[in-house]
């Protein structure tokens, strides 16, 4: 089953939105989070855009946010 639009956007925005959540967890400033959260988001878009959205495609996309998120993780840590 294919993913929707919406799906694929509460994706990203979960995505983001964890992230955000560690970064103020650390202590990061707002002005570095904003920054960073952005390039997630426009990093998580452009891939899942650069694919054919289908079953496979759409697990794809999932795999690639949980790796994401663990590098964002990794990154803070």
């Amino acid at each position: 089953m294919d993913l929707t639009d919406e799906q694929i956007e509460t994706a990203i925005q979960n995505s983001v939105d964890n992230f955000r959540m560690m970064a103020q967890a650390q202590g990061e400033s707002e002005e570095d989070i904003e920054e960073r959260a952005t390039i997630l988001r426009e990093s998580l878009e452009e891939s899942y855009s650069e694919t054919l959205p289908s079953a496979e495609c759409s697990r794809e996309f999932e795999r690639l946010a949980e790796d994401v998120n663990a590098v964002v993780v990794s990154e803070w840590e």
